[in-house]
C-alpha cells in the first residue's frame, strides 16, 4: 500500500470518528460550534493522517520475506540477470601476502608529505582523531614499523583463494595439528574496519585441543575487503556474502558448520543461520540490535519498557541501562554513526581521500578502534588505543586496507547492505551471544530471545568492546567453546530414564511439623489499618486467626490420610519425578473416558479432591478415568533443575505421561496441546491485555459498537468494557504476577521461610479471585466458601514440599513462551464463571 493510499485510509477513519464521536458524549453542541469543531478536527486529521501514513510502515512489522537465494555473478566478465552463470574454476590456490617494494616506497613518500590537523587544545578525541596523536602514529609508521615482519606473521597461518560468484575469495584455513576427540568446523567472520587480522590471536587458541575438542577454522575476507577481490557489479551485500561463504564451506567439505562473527560478521553470521539453517549447526555473535532498527512488536515492547522495564526485560536493574533512556543512547548512536551515513550513501566520495592518504586512512579507521573499544576513550589524548594494542597491531590492520587498495569497496558494503541484511525471520538454529560491556550496540537477553528461537547461551562478558576477538581473544574463544559444548550436548540423545510407575504416599516427617509449629509461634503480624479489611491485601488480624488455628487445631495427619485416599504415583519424565493421581471407576459404565485434569497456581492436585469422585461415578452410562498430575515444580512433583521449564514443556511432559499410561488420545481440562487431544475444556478466558491482530481490532470496534462484535452485547459487554475499569482491576490483581514473572526467587525467599507469609500470599488470591467484592469483608470471604482445614491443606502442600519458589518460577519461564498463538482446532468447551478473574465473551473465545 503506497503512502497516498495509507493517507486516504487513515484520513477517512479520522473523519468518521470526528463526525460520529460527538454523539457519544453527554453534552450538546450548537450547530456553529459543531462546524468549527469539525473543521478543527479535519485539519488535525489531515496532519495526523499524514504522520500515520508515513510512520505506519515502521511500526507495522514487515512481512517476513525470505531473501532471494539464487546465485549471482559479480566478476569482471559480462553477465545479465537470467542468463546462465559463467563457468568458473573450483580450484583452491595457495596464497601468500607479498607486497611489492614499490608499494612500500610510495607509502613512505606519502607519509613524509602528510599534513596534519591542528587539534584544539584539550579536545583529545572529542572532535575525532586527534591531530597530534595522528602525527605520532604516522611518524612511527614511516620510521619504525616493520611491514616485512608483519607480513611474515600474516603468512604464518595457511591462506588460500578460490573463485566464487566471479570473485577471488581469500581465506585462512587452519586444521588442528594435535589429535582431538572431536574436531569442529567453524567459520569466523570479521567486520569493518577489520579484516582476518583481528582473528590472528584467537585462531591458535581455537585449533588447540581442549576438553577433547579442537576447531578447524575457516576465516575468509569479505569480498571487497582485505585480500578478497572487490565486486565489479553493484548489489553485493550481506545476503551475497552469506551465500559466498556457504559455498566456500561446501567446497571445503563442510555441509554443516558453526559460524561466529562480530560487526558485519555478526550480521552475515545471522544471515547464514536464517537463510541456510540446514548448513548451520549453531550461530554465535557479539553485536546486538540497535534501538534504531526495532520494528513492530519489538518496537512496542521497547516503548512499554521505557515506562515499566520489568515487563519486557529479564533483569531490569542490569539491562535497562543498556537501552534506556532513549535519548542518551540515540545521542551516542548519532555521535558514532556519521561514518555509516556517508559510507551507506556516498562511499566513493570519502573513498577518494582514503585511497590516497595513508594518514587519512589511519585516522578514519583507528578512530573506530578508539571509541568503539570504550566510549570514554574520547577524553584521552591517544584515544585509549595504546591501552589495548601496540602500534604494530593497529598499523597491520591499516596496511591490509592500504596494500590491497580495497578500502573503497569495503565502504560500499554499507551502501549495498542497507536494503537488506538477510531477512527478518527469527533464527531457528541454536544461537549464542557474547555481550561485551562496551559493545557499540548491546541487546538485553530478552531481545536476543526474540530474534533467536533457540537461544542456548547469552553471556555478559567481564570486559571488552566492539572488537571482542581482537581485544580479548582468550575471553571470546573460551566463550565460543562453551557455546559449542552446550550445542553439542544440546543435540545429544537424552539420558536414559526409567519408565517405571511407582506408588506414592504423602508422608511428612514429624520434625517438619515441629519446625512449622515453632515458626508459627514466633510469627509477627502486620497491624492492619482499621476498616480496610482486604483492600490493602491480606488482613493482619484475620491472618493471626488463621495461623492460631493452624498452630493449635489444624490436624495435618488427618488431612494427610485424606490426600492418600486417592491413588497416587510418580514416574520419571524429562529428568524429573512427576507426581500424579490416577483413579479408575470402581463401578461399571458403558463408556470409560480418559481425562487429564490440570491444576494452576496457587493450586495443587488438592483442588480436584471433591471433583474426582464425581467424575468417577457413572452417569448417563459415562464414567471418567482421571489422571491429575502436579505440574513439575508444584506440589509433590520434582522442581526443574535447569532454566526454561515453561508451559510447552509441561504440556509435553503430560502428553508423555498419558502415553505411558496407555492413552494416545484423551480429554483435557484446562490446557490444550494438539493432536493427542479429543477435546479441551477450560474456565479461564483471555485477558484484554493479551489480544492481538483481528481479536484486538474487534475489541477496539466493540468499544464503540458492541453489537458488531459481541453475540449478546447487553450481557457480554460488561465482561470487557469499559477498558479502563477492567484494566484497573487487572492491575490491582496482578502485582503477584509481575513479581513472580520477573523476580520469583526474591519473593520466594520470604515465602519459603515464613508460613504466615505463605498463607497470606496464597490465600489473598483465594479471597479476591473468588469474588472481587471480598476485599470489603474482614475475613476476605474465605470462610464463606471453604473451611480453614481445606485452605490450610493447600498451603501445607506448598510448605511441606518446599516447592513454592519453583512454582513462582513457572511464571517467569512461561512469559516468553506459553501455548502458542495458533487457534485450537480440537472440540472445545468453556465454563464461564461469573467471578472468574478473566472472562471472555463467547465471540472472543471463538477466535481462540
Amino acid at each position: 500500500m503506497s503512502v497516498v493510499h495509507r493517507f486516504v485510509v487513515f484520513f477517512v477513519a479520522l473523519v468518521f470518528l470526528a463526525v460520529t464521536l460527538p454523539g457519544y458524549f453527554p453534552f450538546n453542541l450548537g450547530f456553529i460550534q459543531w462546524i468549527i469543531g469539525l473543521i478543527q478536527s479535519l485539519v488535525f486529521g489531515i496532519v495526523l493522517a499524514a504522520i500515520a501514513a508515513i510512520v505506519y510502515p515502521y511500526w507495522r512489522p514487515a512481512p517476513v520475506k525470505k531473501p532471494e537465494l539464487r546465485d549471482k555473478w559479480f566478476g569482471k566478465s559480462e553477465w545479465k540477470d537470467g542468463q546462465p552463470l559463467p563457468t568458473e574454476s573450483t580450484e583452491i590456490l595457495d596464497f601468500e601476502v607479498q607486497v611489492p617494494e614499490e608499494t612500500l616506497t610510495d607509502l613512505k613518500q606519502r607519509l613524509e608529505s602528510s599534513r596534519y590537523v591542528d587539534s584544539i587544545v584539550g579536545t583529545n578525541f572529542n572532535y575525532g582523531f586527534n591531530g597530534q596523536f595522528l602525527r605520532e602514529v604516522c611518524d612511527y609508521w614511516r620510521t619504525d614499523f616493520d611491514w616485512r615482519r608483519q607480513e611474515q606473521h600474516l603468512n604464518s597461518l595457511k591462506q588460500y583463494t578460490t573463485q566464487i560468484a566471479g570473485l577471488s575469495v581469500h581465506f585462512i584455513h587452519v586444521k588442528p595439528s594435535k589429535p582431538a576427540k572431536k574436531i569442529v568446523p567453524i567459520l569466523v567472520i570479521h567486520g569493518w574496519p577489520g579484516s582476518v587480522w583481528e582473528y590472528y590471536k584467537a585462531i591458535p587458541l581455537l585449533v588447540e585441543p581442549k576438553d577433547g575438542v579442537a576447531f578447524e577454522v575457516i576465516c575468509p575476507s569479505i569480498p571487497g575487503y582485505g585480500f578478497s577481490e572487490a565486486p565489479h557489479k553493484p548489489g553485493f551485500g550481506v545476503p551475497d556474502a552469506a551465500r559466498v561463504f556457504v559455498k566456500l564451506m561446501d567446497r571445503l567439505g563442510h555441509k554443516r558448520f558453526f559460524v561466529h562473527g562480530g560487526d558485519w560478521g555478526s550480521v552475515i553470521s545471522k544471515a547464514i543461520a536464517r537463510n541456510y539453517p540446514e548448513n548451520t549447526i549453531g550461530v554465535h555473535y557479539t553485536m546486538g540490535t540497535s534501538i534504531l532498527s526495532l520494528r513492530g512488536k519489538a518496537l512496542g515492547k521497547y516503548i512499554v519498557g521505557a515506562f515499566v522495564p520489568s515487563l519486557v526485560l529479564d533483569d531490569p536493574e542490569r539491562e535497562a541501562p543498556l537501552v534506556y533512556p532513549f535519548w542518551k543512547h540515540f545521542s551516542f548512536l548519532m555521535r558514532e554513526s556519521g561514518y555509516m551515513h556517508i559510507q551507506a550513501t556516498k562511499p566513493d566520495t570519502v573513498g577518494a581521500s582514503l585511497l590516497n592518504s595513508p594518514a587519512g586512512l589511519a585516522a578514519w579507521i583507528l578512530e573506530k578502534y578508539s571509541t568503539w573499544t570504550n566510549p570514554d576513550n574520547v577524553n584521552k589524548p591517544d584515544g585509549g588505543l595504546k591501552d589495548t594494542w601496540t602500534l604494530d597491531e593497529l598499523l597491520t590492520q591499516i596496511m591490509i586496507y592500504w596494500v590491497s587498495g580495497n578500502v573503497t569497496s569495503s565502504l560500499r558494503f554499507y551502501k549495498e547492505s542497507m536494503g537488506g541484511t538477510g531477512g527478518a525471520a527469527p533464527i531457528t538454529v541454536p544461537a549464542g551471544v557474547a555481550d561485551f560491556p562496551h559493545e557499540l550496540a548491546r541487546s538485553p537477553k530478552s531481545w536476543a530471545r526474540n530474534e533467536n528461537t533457540d537461544l542456548v547461551r547469552f553471556t555478559t562478558m567481564p570486559r571488552g568492546g566492539h572488537f571482542g576477538q581482537f581485544e580479548e581473544p582468550e575471553l571470546i574463544t573460551t566463550e565460543i567453546r562453551a557455546f559449542v559444548k552446550a550445542v553439542l550436548n544440546h543435540g545429544q540423545p537424552l539420558p536414559t530414564e526409567s519408565t517405571e510407575i511407582r506408588d506414592f504416599e504423602v508422608q511428612v516427617p514429624e520434625e517438619t511439623l515441629t519446625d512449622l509449629r515453632q515458626r508459627l509461634e514466633s510469627t509477627r503480624y502486620v497491624d492492619s489499618i482499621v476498616g480496610t479489611n482486604f483492600n490493602y491485601g491480606f488482613n493482619g488480624q484475620f491472618l493471626r486467626e488463621v495461623c492460631d488455628y493452624w498452630r493449635t487445631d489444624f490436624d495435618w495427619r488427618r488431612q494427610e490420610q485424606h490426600l492418600n485416599s486417592l491413588k497416587q504415583y510418580t514416574t520419571q519424565i524429562a529428568g524429573l519425578s512427576v507426581h500424579f493421581i490416577h483413579v479408575k471407576p470402581s463401578k461399571p459404565a458403558k463408556k470409560i473416558v480418559p481425562i487429564l485434569v490440570i491444576h494452576g497456581w496457587p493450586g495443587s492436585v488438592w483442588e480436584y479432591y471433591k471433583a474426582i469422585p464425581l467424575l468417577l461415578e457413572p452417569k448417563d452410562g459415562v464414567a471418567f478415568e482421571v489422571i491429575c498430575p502436579s505440574i513439575p515444580g508444584y506440589g509433590f512433583s520434582e522442581a526443574p533443575h535447569k532454566p526454561g521449564f515453561a508451559v510447552p514443556d509441561a504440556a509435553r511432559v503430560f502428553v508423555k505421561l498419558m502415553d505411558r499410561l496407555g492413552h494416545k488420545r484423551f480429554f483435557l481440562y484446562t490446557v490444550a496441546t494438539g493432536g493427542h487431544t479429543i477435546g479441551v475444556y477450560t474456565t479461564m478466558g483471555t485477558s484484554i491485555l493479551s489480544l492481538r491482530g483481528i481479536a484486538l481490532g474487534k475489541y477496539i470496534v466493540g468499544a464503540f459498537a458492541p453489537s458488531l462484535v459481541l453475540n449478546k452485547a447487553e450481557r457480554e459487554a460488561p465482561f470487557v468494557y469499559p477498558f479502563w475499569k477492567h484494566f484497573s482491576f487487572i492491575m490491582r490483581e496482578s502485582g503477584y504476577f509481575h513479581i513472580q514473572a520477573t523476580k520469583p526467587d526474591t519473593v520466594g525467599a520470604s515465602l519459603l521461610n515464613s508460613p504466615a507469609g505463605l498463607a497470606a500470599w496464597i490465600l489473598n488470591l483465594y479471597s479476591t479471585w473468588t469474588n472481587a467484592d471480598n476485599v470489603n469483608k474482614s475475613d476476605g470471604g474465605l470462610k464463606d466458601t471453604w473451611t480453614l482445614d481445606e485452605l490450610l491443606t493447600q498451603i501445607m502442600i506448598y510448605w511441606v514440599s518446599g516447592n513454592v519458589t519453583s512454582s513462582l518460577r513457572f511464571y517467569k519461564e512461561s512469559m516468553g513462551s506459553t501455548e502458542g498463538s495458533g487457534p485450537i482446532t480440537v472440540p472445545a468447551g468453556v465454563a464461564d464463571f461469573p467471578h472468574e478473574l478473566i472472562r471472555s465473551p463467547k465471540s472472543l473465545t471463538s477466535n481462540v
